[in-house]
């Protein structure tokens, strides 16, 4: 399969007299296949009379039910799939380098050119336009489907004019969104599809097949969804609902007046991906379903495809029985996502939970990692469930930190903090993101050691998010206060004890910021895993503080990290002020030995559980579940897994000289924590950090 090369800053147009004008700005060269018409395939007992003016036709809408198969006629507008040589030759070789065979038709030209450095790590087999349907069939280990809510893209789309005449055009612009789960898939050699909303509305027909082509050659698969869906679905249900109940929020009373009809936006939605999943899908496929916005999606595949093989992942917590019994629609949704042959999380904590709520609300039985469900005619399904924690691109920010111009941005913010110990925050502004938590516990750590006010400073950076919703809004202004105060008490002229940004920054300069903080203070009232303590130990592989030495991780015990990194960060309940406020003292007069050895052991953890290694052995447990041979996964040798390697020889290298029996390797981290010895890093005894560690496998 074709890899990305390096993006041009050219824009492709598409010529308004003959289409609507579309620019792209660093693309990747894929292809890809036309998208079903919005369509829903609600049961008639479901059924609105409102729905056509939710943009859905009844054409489309009944066409999932009809007796004919639906991938057979779908398939008349799909292209046939595209190859490259064979994996043996020398040209793959140099694919796989990252480099470019001098020889033609290969790959699309478009695609080569205008490549993205976001999307590379989906894959593909791009060939000859020619490339006929017989030599799909000689492929018998199918693609990959990627679905997800969003498209690894963002789409903006303007009309000169309010006029709806074929006359007026279109601008529509395509731009990358990065992601990690594109980078995760960079490990792994198959032809993929990628399947989601594209970001915005697209009204017209001509502008929606203008949309569809350009995006046949992205590999990437509009799901078009209208203002009047959209809204109650993703604005309404998933963020308003899921989202704060999934993160242990209380729903407002409010909410049950409206959630109905945003459950039906929701079915809306969900049958509207079923339909651009079905008109794609060949036999032989894998479809990966990602995340709380598309849990119907399995079961009403399933329905018109039973041998279908479906994996289901969730990238948020789920919450416990007594929390997820209050969702309404909490039967469907679970039923929703029964449907999936393997179902993920990301901790053991979150899997058990899912597998409590199926147990008590739908009788299903529970078993070792698994649920079984009696269908009507008394046959039995099997649903797995796994726990993969999901990790980062290390390599991504170890190759920016090694760039010309970070030696500058580091020494101007070594400047700007004047010899100061550096606090550092980085989150959405979100209230799940425990940001006010932190800066009462900075609060209470200036007001019970006033040596320390001229000699740390708090930078806390707040990426604005959902800035139309009341709620955020109050939180910002809350949350301004709080900082005002706190540099109105303890800061003085020119020092401001917290630096607070109201935006995001540029990714070079995270990382440098990642370089120079002594802390890193992350304290989630709840949070799904929480790469950004990942990225901090990656970048703290060399320091710039200002100690020279490692820094520490204050991480909440409510975040999905806490399980995989074990007892190696200091964990907090962030509820409590007290034991916050101790734990940034802590962190600041922590001694050079013990800073060093919890780094070390974050970073053999981070540099081997990444995301590449999560992406494969997601796929190798669904393959096992669906009994599909294991060699239906290529691997592809990765930056990340050099890493990786150096670490376990490190490691490796270090124990036989210590003479410890602790082995690391590539594909599994044991660190050698022992409670009560004089070698450990830590004192605590908590019952949850050992039962955290005993279930990632984290030897005590």
């Amino acid at each position: 399969m074709s890899k990305a090369s390096p993006p041009s800053d050219s824009e492709l147009h598409v010529d308004a007299a003959e289409s609507p004008q579309i620019s792209t700005r660093a693309l990747p060269g894929y292809g890809s296949v036309p998208s079903a018409r919005v369509s829903g395939i609600h049961e008639d007992h479901h059924r609105s009379d409102s729905f056509a003016d939710l943009g859905l036709d009844e054409e489309a809408r009944q066409r999932l039910f009809q007796s004919e198969d639906v991938s057979s006629t779908s398939r008349r507008h799909c292209p046939a799939p595209q190859h490259s040589t064979p994996r043996s030759s020398a040209r793959d070789g140099e694919r796989w380098r990252g480099v470019e065979p001098k020889e033609s038709g290969e790959g699309s030209a478009e695609g080569s050119k205008h490549s993205s450095p976001h999307l590379k790590g989906v894959r593909s087999r791009a060939g000859s336009a020619e490339t006929s349907a017989t030599q799909r069939s000689s492929r018998s280990d199918g693609r990959l489907l990627i679905v997800a809510n969003r498209l690894p893209l963002s789409m903006s789309i303007k009309r000169k004019t309010d006029e709806e005449d074929a006359s007026t055009s279109s601008q529509i612009t395509f731009s990358n969104s990065s992601g990690g789960l594109v980078s995760a898939l960079s490990g792994c050699d198959m032809e993929s599809r990628w399947i989601g909303w594209p970001g915005a509305e697209v009204k017209r027909q001509e502008d929606r097949d203008t949309v569809t082509k350009k995006l046949e050659e992205l590999k990437c698969v509009p799901v078009f969804l209208t203002q009047k869906v959209c809204d109650p679905f993703y604005n309404g249900f998933c963020n308003n609902l899921l989202w704060p109940l999934f993160h242990y929020i209380p729903l407002p009373v409010e909410a049950i007046t409206t959630a109905d009809a945003e459950f039906d936006a929701y079915k809306l939605a969900n049958e509207a991906f079923a339909a651009a999943v079905l008109d794609c899908y060949e036999d032989g496929d894998i479809v990966w379903v990602h995340d709380y916005h598309l849990m119907l999606l399995p079961h009403l595949l399933r329905a018109k495809k039973p041998d279908m093989k479906i994996g289901f992942f969730f990238h948020t917590p789920f919450p416990a029985f007594e929390i997820y019994r209050m969702l309404p629609g909490r039967h469907e949704l679970l039923q929703g996502v029964l449907a999936a042959n393997l179902i993920g999380f990301h901790t053991h904590d979150y899997s058990r939970h899912f597998q409590k709520s199926c147990i008590r609300i739908l009788g299903a039985k529970g078993e070792h990692e698994a649920l079984v469900v009696t269908n009507p005619d008394g046959t039995n399904f099997t649903a797995r469930l796994g726990t993969f924690p999901i990790g980062i691109d290390p390599n991504k920010f170890l190759k920016t930190l090694e760039q010309a111009n970070m030696a500058s941005i580091i020494a101007e913010y070594k400047r700007e903090f004047k010899g100061r110990k550096v606090l550092l925050g980085i989150d959405r502004l979100d209230y799940i993101k425990g940001i006010q938590h932190k800066l009462y516990a900075f609060e209470k750590l200036l007001e019970k050691y006033p040596e320390l006010r001229s000699e740390v400073v708090f930078v806390q950076i707040a990426v604005p998010s959902r800035t139309d919703v009341v709620e955020y809004q109050k939180l910002k202004s809350t949350t301004h206060e709080l900082v005002g105060r706190v540099n109105g008490i303890y800061g003085g002229v020119g020092h401001a004890p917290i630096h607070y940004l109201d935006q995001s920054i540029p990714f070079d300069r995270m990382c440098a910021l990642y370089r120079v903080a002594d802390v890193m203070v992350i304290t989630s009232i709840r949070d799904g895993m929480n790469l950004v303590a990942f990225e901090y130990i990656a970048c703290q592989a060399k320091t710039e503080n200002v100690s020279g030495a490692p820094g520490t991780l204050i991480l909440s015990e409510f975040a999905g990290a806490a399980q995989s990194l074990g007892d190696a960060p200091l964990l907090v309940n962030p509820w409590s002020v007290t034991e916050c406020s101790a734990a940034l003292h802590k962190a600041l007069t922590m001694p050079l030995a013990e800073r060093t050895r919890r780094q070390e052991s974050m970073y053999n953890y981070v540099t081997t559980q990444t995301a590449q290694r999560w992406a494969r052995d997601y796929i190798k447990g669904l393959l096992t579940a669906t009994s599909t041979p294991l060699s239906w996964l290529k691997e592809i040798h990765t930056a990340d897994d050099d890493i990786a390697a150096a670490t376990a020889k490190a490691s490796a290298d270090k124990a036989s000289a210590s003479g410890s029996k602790t082995t690391v390797d590539a594909r599994a981290v044991t660190i050698n924590f022992s409670y009560g010895s004089k070698d450990s890093p830590v004192a605590s005894r908590d019952m949850f950090v050992r039962q955290s560690s005993m279930l990632n496998n984290i030897h005590l």
